[in-house]
């Protein structure tokens, strides 16, 4: 026994409509008007006035007269009525109405399926048709219901004669697809129009008019299409693989498109759409032809589109991706050309008819981004060496997209640069019987790591530059002639209340002092002892106190069961600068014996979940950051310091504890750091000759 029910309802329940595909089936109502009109006029030559009306049902309906029109959102929309004056709903038309999967349509591309998705949208349609057969006339009703059977009150009646003519009604719009769809009259047509531009952009179909009595206007959407919503087309046939398929490149005005696509169409109608490619069209935003402003559109058809639609006409059985297997021609009947594939060749092909147009903005869009690499030394090789992935950047970027876009593209030009030079001296050492195979590889490997090296460490001199130069900003007297307190001089070494497992190696500028202290295992900033020592209840916090591993460049694991010794413990201790009056108690050398004390009694450093053990064979090395002035000296002499070379500081030594204390002036800290970078400073081109005015008293140093 054969299938003989369908059940409409359930098919609904399993069926749901997706959000973007709200007007689907109103389109599908319209597609089946144009093929009643084509019917009509296959049978009958000299039939030239096939008309297609559409008209929008809103919730106001009974008093839309009543309603100011201006400056006021147009009232909802409920649903759509569909007339046409094609041949009806003959016999013929009835029983393949009531087939589900019918082949009626076939030749003209119909699945069988459309008018099952009125339901899908809308709570119920009724149809009202006229029709001729066998000369006489005839007047069939019926109402689309979700019910098993899906129709009910059916009624065909013969009536006195008439001009043959359908409407559907299309009533009361689900609320979840209504709630966001377009209310404007414009924006209904441009939708509609784009749906259908192949069938409106021909001269010789029926007229397809929209009708809006809220705002009393009728849109004729075949003029709609070609004089209102597109300045300029091209057509051309184009080969993807074994395939020819015909696409229609529009330039559509902004008013009717807001996104540049590609529109793969079935059977003259729109099945689905995709973004332009980035590398044909490196812009979201309109272009301009002249005065006008435009979005680049394409419609692609073709035998293989329309033998590959789904049955809901809402996209394609083709792969997205080609899948060919290696050594496989890449187009045969076993794998047609891809999604993709398709994009692809369109993208191309719109590159080349946009040409006039992108030219001139591919050139601003290369100025700006030479301008803004040559301003910054770590981008300067992209030029050179990932022009063409710059130039994909979307064009009339923000500035901060801009610059994280070729931030990105710089990340992935190191990342492929570090990658490269290590797998070739893995195969160099691996093979280093074949030098002379390998070495060319490996000097390009080799050169792009230095230029990349190279770049990097005149970015990061650069930044050592702009923070000495902040530095002596802040030591400066302000304009009330007071110096600013040790807390701003403080964060400019290192940020306060955090440790280095709290930011990135970079965030901290001890260098400043030393450049061992750059490369510290462990810091911690302005926290106190009990913080840091488990059998300390000390509240004293040091400035900051820096761990070294024994090896600088070899990662130190952290772990509960081993804990290896460590080289060296250094304290900073800053003292607001300027500062002339120190008692006994709170002199910095005496803070700084106080710390040595604390710290030889605990031995341990702990920060949350890792411990740093410090034996007492550990040296301890503490710098105090001060103006040396004659109160501070009285203090330091009680320890025997010894005067470093240059006259600008003093170091005391404490054998008891192997510890050292440095006394430095601020002066003297910066003018050391100058002198350690001067030679890069030079060599960039950014040294103290180039200096802005108004640094006389950083020159004298």
């Amino acid at each position: 026994m054969g299938y003989t029910n369908f059940n409409y309802e359930n098919y609904l329940d399993q069926n749901r409509l997706r959000e973007a595909h709200r007007f689907q089936p109103l389109f599908e109502a319209i597609e089946n008007s144009f093929n009643s009109i084509e019917e009509k006029a296959k049978e009958q030559p000299d039939f030239q006035g096939g008309q297609i009306t559409v008209q929008i049902l809103r919730d106001t309906q009974g008093t839309f007269k009543e309603i100011p029109k201006s400056n006021v959102t147009p009232p909802e929309v409920t649903g759509f009525s569909v007339s046409d004056n094609g041949v009806g709903f003959r016999p013929a038309n009835w029983n393949a109405y009531q087939e589900v999967y019918t082949s009626y349509k076939k030749s003209r591309g119909g699945k069988g399926v459309g008018r099952l998705s009125y339901l899908q949208a809308f709570d119920h349609a009724e149809v009202k048709s006229v029709y001729h057969e066998q000369g006489k006339c005839f007047c069939r009703t019926f109402k689309i219901v979700r019910s098993k059977s899906g129709t009910e009150e059916e009624s065909n009646k013969e009536i006195p004669s008439q001009e043959p003519n359908t409407t559907l009604n299309l009533h009361s719009f689900n609320s979840r697809l209504r709630e966001k769809a377009p209310k404007a009259l414009d924006a209904i047509a441009r939708q509609i129009a784009e749906h259908f531009f192949k069938r409106l952009s021909v001269g010789s179909q029926a007229s397809l008019v929209l009708r809006d009595e809220w705002s009393g206007r009728d849109i004729d959407l075949r003029t709609f299409c070609n004089e209102e919503m597109v300045l300029e087309k091209s057509e051309e046939s184009l080969a993807v693989g074994s395939h020819v398929l015909q696409v229609t490149h529009t330039k559509c005005r902004i008013r009717v498109a807001d996104k540049h696509q590609v529109h793969l169409c079935a059977d003259n109608r729109v099945a689905t759409s995709y973004p332009v490619s980035m590398i044909h069209l490196p812009t979201k935003g309109s272009l301009a032809n002249g005065d006008s402003k435009y979005f680049y559109v394409a419609f692609v058809e073709g035998d293989i589109l329309n033998r590959e639609a789904t049955q809901d006409r809402l996209g394609f059985t083709l792969p997205y991706q080609a899948n060919v297997e290696q050594g496989e021609l890449p187009y045969s009947e076993d794998q047609p050309v891809s999604i993709e594939e398709i994009i692809q060749a369109v993208g191309v092909a719109a590159k080349e008819f946009l040409k006039a147009d992108i030219d001139p903005l591919r050139e601003k869009h290369k100025e700006r981004i030479e301008k803004f690499c040559n301003s910054g030394v770590i981008y300067r090789p992209l030029l050179s060496q990932r022009m063409d992935q710059l130039m994909l950047i979307p064009m009339n970027l923000p500035d901060a997209e801009f610059e994280q876009s070729i931030w990105r593209v710089y990340h992935d030009w190191k990342s492929d640069v570090r990658q490269r030079f290590n797998q070739m001296a893995k195969t160099v050492q691996e093979n280093i019987s074949d030098l002379n195979i390998y070495r060319d590889s490996y000097r390009v490997a080799l050169r792009d790591l230095n230029q990349m090296a190279m770049h990097e460490l005149a970015m990061y001199i650069t930044d050592r530059r702009a923070v000495i130069d902040f530095l002596w900003e802040r030591l400066r007297a302000s304009h009330t002639g007071k110096f600013r307190d040790e807390d701003a001089i403080h964060d400019i070494f290192f940020p306060r209340k955090k440790t280095s497992l709290d930011i990135a190696w970079d965030e901290s500028n001890l260098w400043l002092i030393d450049e061992r202290l750059a490369f510290q295992q462990f810091a911690a900033s302005d926290l106190s002892f009990r913080d840091q020592m488990p059998d300390s209840e000390s509240l004293k916090r040091p400035d900051i106190n820096v761990l070294y591993d024994r090896v600088f460049d070899e990662t130190f694991a952290f772990t509960d069961s081993e804990y290896p010794p460590y080289n060296s413990v250094t304290l900073i201790e800053f003292k607001k600068p300027e500062r002339k009056n120190y008692d006994e108690k709170e002199n910095p050398v005496a803070q700084a014996v106080r710390y040595i004390k604390e710290m030889r009694a605990s031995q341990v450093f702990k920060h949350d979940s890792h411990v740093f053990r410090i034996s007492d064979s550990v040296p301890i090395h503490i710098f105090v950051v001060c103006h040396i002035v004659d109160e501070l000296m009285s203090h330091i002499d009680a320890y025997n310091p010894i005067q470093t070379p240059d006259g600008e500081g003093q170091i005391i030594y404490l054998n008891n504890y192997k510890a050292y204390i440095e006394v430095i002036s601020f002066e003297k800290l910066i003018a050391d750091a100058r002198k350690r970078n001067e030679a890069f400073f030079r060599k960039l081109g950014i040294d103290r000759a180039d200096w802005k005015a108004g640094r006389d008293n950083v020159n004298s140093l």
